[in-house]
């Protein structure tokens, strides 16, 4: 009987499955030439949450996943030669949160198994044991771990103002606005929670990596994809930052030091213009300049357009989300989310018995203080653990510099669920810089076709290398690193390509 290992690709908000194809290209290239060494690899691209699917919450878009994993498992195992015995998944951006509720609702129900560890009691679980899984890796790239940062800018108090409503439930849950347990707390921190299975599902994987953009991430800044409490790289083109790449994987960096003798970054020819423009509307000169003179007509239109896009986008998830509470109420189990809604009513009643009790018998209750019942809703971050690891070594924040519009503004609870997760055993972190590409035509698709063809990941690396060198040639800067982190469209997009480095890293990291 041959082994399957399989492993799960997410994508993030308004996606879909084409947005990880290099992603999966370059799995399957990194180990299918040294298959006979591990299990077989079969990947699977989440397909059910595709675009506006993305707006029904994470928890639903989870419950979504999990029924097309079980789906895709049977379909393995339809004949018996075959069985999936390990399990990996990995999520950008949005996907990230799905997929931290998806190994929850898994542990929880007894699909994954690991032998040492003790956090879910399977001893009675229904589930067959051909559907047992290993947790052996899992990803986020770019995923709002805290939720969404707010910032001391106007266009982020309309955000944090208007997300909430326009993003449906996804919305409330990006900036922890959702109430839809019995104790009122938001999703993100009930996911972060060390006694409850969203975390302790986390701690059954054999690794546990993110990778984090340090800058130009307009969607995931830098500190909610990192889960970091302060941000080093706050107005990082007015300090002098230089960084070192990583000598195999650039665009991830390996260190960055602040010149004290050059505290002003010189702006460059390529520097970003005052006003973005979208790639489809950056046009050369002088076409460039009939753009900017209809910007007074096409901001407000666009505007419009995506407020009524919004709308009537969250008004049909309203539809979706009802019929799937009723179906779920009507059907043969409850969502997880439900089943912890039930679970926390059981512990707060326990916990009002202890305090009648302790009330009514002081003494008594002192005599039997230590055997407590555990509460699923604490709100102190656990005891300390190893810090997690990370390619670069981080300085601490200086407390004398002076906050600026940039400087990002955590919440209380936003810095409680960042101490709790920072405490995952073995976490490791992996720091993305990306500011400029380069756009060398006829030179890197010559070499981008030596690099597919290839099987040598030392020439893959050089090559690389080569074109590193030359991007001080002719530079373009990157206004959002958000998509370009995942190579999310090299098609229409050739500085998505900057992202390759960061893939390989993952792949090759891949423990199988």
């Amino acid at each position: 009987m041959s082994s399957i290992h399989l492993l799960v690709l997410l994508h993030g908000m308004w996606g879909h499955p084409g947005h990880l194809d290099e992603m999966a290209r370059i799995v399957k290239e990194t180990h299918e030439r040294d298959s006979r060494d591990h299990d077989e690899l079969r990947v699977l691209l989440a397909e059910t949450n595709r675009e506006e699917g993305t707006y029904d919450g994470i928890d639903w878009c989870a419950e979504r996943v999990v029924d097309e994993i079980l789906t895709e498992i049977d379909a393995i195992q339809h004949h018996q030669e075959t069985r999936v015995t390990k399990f990996s998944i990995t999520g950008y951006s949005l996907g990230g949160l799905v997929a931290r509720y998806v190994v929850g609702i898994l542990a929880q129900k007894g699909f994954l198994i690991s032998g040492d560890d003790d956090n879910f009691d399977q001893s009675s679980s229904p589930t067959p044991s051909s559907y047992r899984m290993e947790p052996m890796n899992f990803s986020t790239i770019a995923t709002p771990h805290l939720g969404l940062i707010r910032y001391s800018t106007l266009f982020s108090s309309l955000a944090h103002k208007l997300g909430p409503r326009l993003l449906s439930r996804t919305g409330e849950q990006f900036y922890l606005q959702d109430t839809n347990t019995s104790s009122g707390r938001p999703l993100l921190d009930i996911m972060s929670d060390p006694e409850l299975p969203f975390y302790r599902s986390l701690t059954m994987f054999k690794q546990v990596r993110i990778f984090a953009n340090a800058v130009n991430d307009l969607t995931v800044p830098y500190v909610t994809a990192a889960m970091e409490e302060e941000d080093p790289f706050v107005d990082w083109e007015e300090t002098g930052l230089k960084v070192e790449y990583h000598p195999r994987y650039r665009p991830i960096i390996t260190s960055y030091t602040v010149s004290s003798s050059s505290p002003h970054k010189p702006k460059s020819k390529h520097s970003k213009p005052l006003i973005p423009l979208p790639p489809f509307l950056i046009k050369p000169f002088p076409f460039n300049l009939f753009i900017y003179a209809l910007l007074p007509l096409l901001v407000p239109l666009a505007f419009v357009l995506v407020f009524v896009r919004f709308t009537r986008a969250t008004g049909r998830s309203r539809l979706r989300i009802s019929r799937l509470e009723k179906r779920f109420a009507e059907g043969k189990s409850p969502s997880l989310l439900q089943a912890l809604s039930d679970l926390e009513r059981q512990v707060e009643r326990r916990i009002e018995d202890a305090v009648v009790d302790a009330i009514d018998d002081p003494v008594g209750s002192t005599r039997t203080s230590g055997t407590s019942t555990p509460s699923v809703r604490g709100q102190m971050s656990p005891s300390p653990s190893p810090s997690p690891s990370s390619s670069i070594t981080l300085p601490k924040p200086n407390p004398n510099k002076k906050p600026s519009k940039n400087t990002p503004l955590i919440t209380p609870l936003q810095r409680i669920i960042c101490a709790r997760l920072n405490s995952l055993p073995g976490l490791k972190k992996e720091i993305v810089f990306i500011d400029e590409f380069t756009d060398d035509d006829e030179e890197e698709d010559e070499e981008a076709g030596i690099t597919k063809s290839s099987g040598s990941r030392d020439l893959q690396a050089s090559l690389r290398t080569k074109r590193v060198q030359k991007a001080r040639s002719k530079p373009i800067a990157i206004r959002n690193s958000h998509a370009p982190i995942v190579s999310r469209d090299v098609r229409n997009f050739k500085h998505h390509r900057i992202g390759e480095g960061v893939l390989r890293c993952w792949a090759e990291g891949l423990i199988m």
